[in-house]
């Protein structure tokens, strides 16, 4: 009969047990702070990644807009509603504050802030530039016989003045420009006219068989050029660009080619008939008739003639009196070149014989300072470039306390404007 064995089921003692488990601390405890670590480590990578990202999506949506878009205050451009600082707009600085951006699986609190007085941009943001300006009424004096309005008054006075056989002198024409700018139900309308003198003295005989010597005055008008037919609707707030290019009246000799008379293209004397127009003593008048104050912007441009050129006519000797009848100095802003000469002369390309006056609805001329540019456009400096940093926050940082505290990611690039 076969002995059977005894079994051990004793089992681990508390020592060996106690002995396993602090073996199993020691190998287990490095192992998960490795893992917790690591966890810890993803998550803030994990939402460093969010915060770049947002800073990203931030830059990318201001490169994307206007600047006037995205610092308006409330805008939604960022998908929350942005709370905007303009108190320092004048100087090209603005912070916006966007309390809840999100990228990824984060949520932040984002400060932006554009500034255009940065070192780097400083020198492009302290430079004029012209503002750009819609033509919204437009005339071009021709300098075609067929359509000039010139040309065609000193074909008529020599035809009319040949019927004047005894003519004694030689008849002198002058030319005086009126353009008027009136306001009605809000609609702005605009109209020039040209018109012409031309006075001689001739031989008349009388009838005890003498003679008497008389003046003949002969007027010529055009058309009225209405530069607005529509009007010029103001009620949105809106200023019109009014463009008038006019050929310059200079005073010299013109022979007429057919018959050989001369005339003189002279300096305006006396009464033109025009009770809305006083003479001046120039050989060129140009009067902006502003009765209703209406605000516009008069860009008044001499165009070059083939008369600079002519014996007998001389740039630096035109002279013209361009005058603004309105009750104040505010209204109207003039850019004009009138008196840029087309010639040239060693240190002097400026014309002094040119005046702008002003007439404050009486009869006494003023001079016309203040709103006078001796350019063809209207400039202003205007801030083109500008530095912006965008600061990625915790989303429960207090707006006080982002002037102090490190953000989570700081982003920096500029906004062409």
């Amino acid at each position: 009969m076969k002995k059977l064995k005894k079994i051990d089921n004793a089992g681990f003692s508390l020592v060996e047990l106690l002995v396993a488990v602090v073996i199993l601390g020691l190998i287990v405890a490095p192992l998960l702070h490795t893992f917790v670590t690591a966890s810890g480590t993803a998550a803030r990578s994990r939402k460093m990644g969010d915060a770049t990202l947002a800073s990203q999506n931030i830059a990318e949506t201001i490169e994307a807009n206007d600047l006037t878009d995205f610092t308006a205050a409330g805008n939604m451009l960022f998908g929350t509603a942005a709370t905007v600082d303009a108190s320092q707009a004048a100087t090209g600085t603005y912070t916006i504050t966007l309390p809840g951006v999100q990228a990824g699986k984060s949520t932040f609190k984002a400060q932006v802030e554009l500034n255009a007085a940065a070192a780097a941009f400083t020198a492009i943001n302290t430079q004029t530039i012209a503002d750009y300006s819609n033509m919204d009424a437009v005339f071009a004096q021709s300098q075609d016989a067929a359509g000039d309005p010139d040309q065609s008054a000193i074909a008529y006075f020599v035809s009319a003045s040949s019927t004047y056989t005894t003519r004694t002198t030689t008849p002198v024409i002058s030319r005086f420009i009126k353009l008027t700018v009136t306001e009605t139900d809000e609609k702005i309308k605009a109209e020039l006219t040209y018109n012409y003198i031309c006075t001689f003295d001739y031989t008349e005989v009388n009838t005890s068989g003498g003679t008497n010597t008389k003046t003949a005055k002969l007027a010529y008008s055009v058309p009225t050029y209405s530069l607005l037919p529509q009007g010029f609707d103001i009620s949105k707030g809106q200023v019109p660009n009014i463009y008038f290019m006019y050929n310059p009246w200079y005073a010299g000799a013109y022979t007429d080619s057919a018959t050989g008379f001369q005339y003189e293209k002279s300096i305006l004397s006396g009464s033109t008939g025009d009770t809305d127009i006083v003479a001046s003593n120039k050989n060129d008048t140009i009067h902006v008739m502003n009765l209703d104050d209406v605000a516009f912007n008069l860009f008044l441009v001499k165009q070059k003639t083939a008369d600079v050129n002519k014996t007998g006519f001389s740039d630096y000797s035109y002279l013209a009196d361009i005058v603004l009848h309105q009750s104040s100095q505010a209204s109207t802003a003039v850019y004009s070149n009138a008196k840029e000469s087309f010639t040239t002369l060693t240190g002097n390309t400026t014309l002094s014989g040119i005046n702008f006056k002003i007439m404050y609805n009486t009869w006494s001329y003023q001079p016309l300072t203040g709103n006078v540019s001796g350019k063809l456009v209207s400039e202003s400096r205007k801030y083109r470039i500008y530095q912006v940093t965008i600061k990625i926050y915790n989303r429960d940082i207090a707006d006080d306390d982002m002037e102090t505290a490190t953000p989570l990611c700081e982003f920096t690039t500029s906004k062409l404007q």
